[in-house]
């Protein structure tokens, strides 16, 4: 799986913004971010995300 540490987008880490994507509501990310972002787009990001939201959790909420 990959871990897109080091991959951008529009200036942010691509794994900041999915984290924050889990973090806020759709409306609030594009009030802060100026743009809508999906992490499904990049393989294996979501889950990836979803770990360092949900660790004790298994990536699950």
């Amino acid at each position: 799986m990959r871990t897109y540490e080091g991959v951008t987008y529009k200036g942010y880490k691509l794994i900041d913004l999915a984290v924050e994507w889990f973090r806020m509501s759709n409306d609030a990310f594009f009030d802060v971010y100026g743009f809508n972002f999906n992490p499904h787009q990049y393989p294996g990001l979501y889950e990836a995300a979803q770990k360092i939201v949900y660790p004790d959790a298994g990536g699950r909420p």
